[in-house]
């Protein structure tokens, strides 16, 4: 990851109300859900990011507002849980460093061109959907293992009601 934008502190474009709205809905979401285990919170989280970062697009001046903009959504997603917060933001660093990844390599194949922030916002986007892709493979496969262990005679002791469900 060769840069991030210089300052990542507060969003230049705080006027963004929608930007705001979606960031407490998404917030109390997160708050409010009791049935989730902390993969699937990560997941909300995750999705809701992509979201959030596309709101941004519409007020952002520049890569570095965007950037900003999707560090300080992830930050009070990771907060909104404290029980959880260390599935939720290890999912959504991943998620940040895989953007700034991204985002570079396309900058630096464009040159000194600028790049328009709707592209980054695409590029996010679609980073975001392939991670939730591949982590929903991820838990397949490791229901279908779990399942598999059962079937050969083994005991399985969970707390995790997820764990059970996909075990049968």
């Amino acid at each position: 990851m060769e840069r991030p934008p210089q300052n990542a502190s507060e969003p230049t474009s705080t006027s963004n109300s929608n930007f705001t709205q979606l960031l407490n809905d998404s917030i109390e979401r997160l708050e409010n859900d009791f049935t989730s285990g902390a993969r699937q919170l990560a997941d909300a989280a995750l999705s809701d990011l992509s979201y959030l970062i596309d709101a941004a697009g519409h007020k952002a001046k520049d890569r570095d507002d965007l950037w900003q903009h999707a560090v300080s959504a992830a930050k009070a997603l990771s907060n909104a849980r404290p029980s959880m917060s260390a599935a939720v933001t290890s999912c959504l660093l991943r998620a940040l460093s895989k953007l700034a990844e991204a985002w570079n390599r396309y900058e630096e194949g464009r040159g000194d061109g600028e790049i328009d922030v709707n592209f980054f916002v695409t590029v996010a986007m679609n980073v975001i959907e392939e991670m939730l892709e591949a982590r929903n493979k991820a838990g397949v496969r490791l229901g279908e293992s779990l399942a598999g262990y059962v079937d050969n005679g083994h005991k399985v002791c969970s707390t995790s009601f997820t764990a059970l469900v996909n075990a049968y």
